[in-house]
Formats: structure tokens, C-alpha cells, sequence
């Protein structure tokens, strides 16, 4: 009776919720080149040349894209701008072996380039099933992981910032060649699988005009043109928001408010066109994306540590969700609109 409950009730959930993908339906007129992921913004960003005479797009220059994308350059352009990030060092044999006491701990281990890990199988079953990072809270430890991934191309270690998902949030938004900020929106990542470290399974709209105000500033000290997704976490300790990563490109979810007038795929295509866009900033707190997939896995594996039950967990599921992502589809990175 469980399961059968349990079946009904997703096919319920799936029969009555809406998708985000109308939206491709209105960009119709001209060839756009959209950035879906780090490896292609890096293919756009080396070949941009050749494709600005076939494609339309708004970019950040080549430099300022390539050091945004890598892990290891990343901490050093936000440093450099004393934007709040946390302390991210390169790893070598050096600093394995000779510095230990610089490599901050607890920490995240990351690849340089988010696809690395991800694109290899063998270093995809390491990592465990949905990992894209992993959090290391000794030195022994770390020494083990360097030696099993270090073959994968360069490791960062970058400190971890204590706390869990309600101090994390998710700025996106779109900032023009004129230097205008034409969309924004601030997210909680209300759960993440793995937790406190991984992609977001449920986000929840939260009108935060301080982190508006912060993102909008990192881009214009940036001098960056096109969609970002900013990753923040809040640090207890010193009360400062920190920028994890900036993504140089649309998210999966970043056009979720679009029902609310926040369509930053559509200011990114029109933008691209040269045509006039009104600057959209407001949206209502409490819109939430879900991604039933990942937040099913989160369910299993840190439900009952978190203190949430299939009952509760069903139910919510049978109330639904404002914009559902049912599996994770990538759409064709360079296509004719």
C-alpha cells in the first residue's frame, strides 16, 4: 500500500506541474549562440572570433571568462577586487608535501574546471554518484584524494565555509554592454544534494535587496557583460557574505521567475539582437524551483538526518512546486532560434 501510494503520488505530482521551457517558443527571428555549461563557455570564448560572424551573443571578454571559469584564477580576480571569497590555493606536490599548514581545513576539493571530474568515468565513480566536490576535514585525507585525482588535471582546496544550506543563495543576473544591470533575481538554495556542497534541489525566491545590490557590484567591478549565476555563502564568523563561484553563463534554473517578469534567458536574446530592454528587478519572495530527481537522492541519503519523513516529503510533493526540472536535459548549446 506504501509503494502504490508512493507511485500515485509522484505520477499526481508530474501530472500537475509545469515546465520552464515554454520560453524557447518566443526566441524566434535570428541565430543565437547560448552558454549552457563551462566547457562550452570555454569553446565560445577561444573561438569567438569565428563565431561572431555566424552567431549573436553577449560575452565578457575571452581573458576575464577564462579566469572566472578557473578555480585556481577565480579566487584571484575577486581577491584582487577585494570582493569576500574564501581562501582558495592551488594544490601541488609543493603544497602537499612541504606547506600543509597553508592549505586551509576543513575544505572543499575541487578540479580547476568544473567539468573535469564529471566528464571522466573514473573519476565520476570516485567521487560518488552526484559530487562535483569533495569536503576533506584532515590532512591524511587530503593527501589520499590528491593522489587518486591529481592525474585528472589541477586541484584546488578552498576553505570551507561552516554552515548549512540556509546560509546559502543564488544571485542571478544579466549585466549589459552599457554596464546596466537589465535582470536580477536572489535565491535560497533550501536543500542541495550533497548537502551543504552540491547543485541545489529546492530554491526559494527571497527579495534580498542587499544580495541585489551585491551581485550587481561584483559585475560592474568585473566589468562583465552577459549572464552570471553568483553562488554565495554566509559566513557566521565574521558576518560577511562570500562568493563561492560566479558561473559565466545561464543556469538550469535561472529563468524560473520568468511567470513573474524576471526572463533573463529572453533579456539575453534580446540583448544579443541590439534590441531596447526594460530593466526587470522585482519578483515576489516564495517562488520555488525543484529538481524532483536530485532532491529524491537527497531525500534518501539525509532526510532522516535532517529530521524530514516520507509523509511530509510526499505531501509536499503532492502540493507541487512553482517550476519543476524532471530530469537534468542540456539543451543544444548552439542552435538556430
Amino acid at each position: 500500500m506504501v509503494t502504490l501510494f508512493v507511485v500515485l503520488s509522484i505520477f499526481f505530482f508530474f501530472f500537475k506541474q509545469k515546465t520552464a521551457y515554454e520560453m524557447l517558443r518566443s526566441l524566434v527571428g535570428s541565430e543565437m549562440c547560448i552558454r549552457d555549461s563551462d566547457y562550452y563557455v570555454q569553446f565560445v570564448m577561444r573561438h569567438a572570433h569565428d563565431l561572431a560572424g555566424h552567431y549573436r551573443f553577449t560575452a565578457p571578454g575571452a581573458g576575464r571568462t577564462k579566469n572566472l571559469v578557473s578555480k585556481i584564477h577565480a579566487h584571484e580576480v575577486l581577491s584582487g577586487l577585494n570582493i569576500p571569497t574564501p581562501l582558495t590555493i592551488k594544490l601541488t606536490k609543493d603544497t602537499i608535501g612541504r606547506a600543509p599548514d597553508k592549505i586551509p581545513l576543513p575544505c572543499i576539493l575541487k578540479p580547476e574546471f568544473h567539468d573535469h571530474w564529471l566528464e571522466d568515468d573514473e573519476a565520476a565513480r570516485y567521487i560518488g554518484l552526484g559530487n562535483k566536490v569533495i569536503y576533506v576535514d584532515d590532512y591524511q585525507t587530503l593527501q589520499l584524494h590528491y593522489a587518486r585525482l591529481s592525474g585528472f588535471g589541477e586541484l584546488v582546496a578552498q576553505e570551507f565555509i561552516p554552515g548549512d544550506s540556509a546560509n546559502l543563495f543564488y544571485y542571478a543576473g544579466y549585466r549589459n554592454r552599457a554596464g546596466k544591470i537589465l535582470a536580477a533575481h536572489v535565491s535560497n538554495k533550501v536543500r542541495t544534494f550533497p548537502d551543504k556542497l552540491g547543485s541545489e534541489t529546492l530554491l526559494r525566491s527571497v527579495y534580498r535587496r542587499d544580495l541585489l545590490e551585491a551581485g550587481g557590484e561584483i559585475l560592474h567591478k568585473l566589468d562583465y557583460t552577459g549572464p552570471a549565476g553568483i553562488d554565495f555563502k554566509y559566513d557566521q564568523r565574521d558576518s560577511v557574505f562570500k562568493v563561492i563561484e560566479i558561473n559565466c553563463r545561464l543556469g538550469l534554473n535561472d529563468c524560473y521567475l520568468a511567470g513573474h517578469g524576471i526572463d533573463i534567458p529572453s533579456v539575453y536574446y534580446n540583448d544579443s539582437l541590439g534590441r531596447e530592454v526594460e530593466p526587470a528587478l522585482d519578483y515576489p519572495d516564495g517562488v520555488t524551483w525543484y529538481s524532483f530527481q536530485s532532491d529524491l537522492g537527497w531525500m534518501r541519503v539525509y532526510g532522516k538526518m535532517q529530521g524530514a519523513t516520507w509523509a511530509r516529503w510526499l505531501a509536499q510533493l503532492l502540493k507541487g512546486y512553482d517550476s519543476v526540472s524532471y530530469t537534468h536535459l542540456t539543451l543544444p548549446t548552439i542552435y538556430s532560434v
